[in-house]
């Protein structure tokens, strides 16, 4: 997790000037320092490897190599409710280039799947995702992290409104 913290701000140098020198490392230390940093550090979750995704994609985007950016996009699916709201983005900025490495990724990322797990792997996974016992997880869990989704889970309980606004959010 502290690799990927300081890797993303080491993406984020190239293209903000701000964090170069000694006032970058200081935002950088206090990045590593935040709350939602130590706690996704402690709990074990995969949040570093979302953030240097999400860093590369902003970093590829800006640097004009959109094909880079859908790729990482198509990686970031591991975790679509973190990803997908960048589609829209990309389709108003017209990247199309970005969409197509997007799909191409997405095409692949399928194949493998399929070749490794056989055709009822993504139902078995939409199952799972739908099953009490992980959607009673996920409230158990809820107020250990720090984004949309917990917190309208937290304030209405786990239904389809408090998925729409956390998604409405994270647009």
């Amino acid at each position: 997790m502290a690799v990927a913290v300081v890797g993303s701000v080491a993406l984020l140098r190239m293209i903000l000037p701000s964090l170069r020198g000694r006032d970058g490392l200081l935002i950088g230390a206090l990045a590593i320092g935040a709350a939602p940093v130590y706690a996704a550090f402690s709990a074990g979750q995969n949040s570093g490897l979302s953030l240097l995704l999400h860093t590369g994609i902003l970093v590829a985007l800006v640097q004009r190599r959109d094909a880079l950016a859908g790729a990482l996009l198509a990686g970031g699916m591991y975790k679509p409710q973190l990803f997908v709201l960048i589609l829209p983005l990309l389709l108003f900025d017209r990247r199309w280039r970005a969409i197509a490495a997007w799909g191409a990724g997405m095409a692949v990322i399928g194949l493998i799947t399929w070749v490794v797990f056989g055709l009822g792997a993504i139902g078995a996974w939409l199952d799972l995702l739908r099953s009490p016992l992980f959607q009673g997880e996920e409230v158990n869990q809820a107020g250990k992290y720090f984004s949309w989704q917990p917190f309208w889970i937290l304030l209405l309980g786990h239904n389809i409104v408090a998925s729409a606004l956390a998604y409405g959010c994270m647009a």
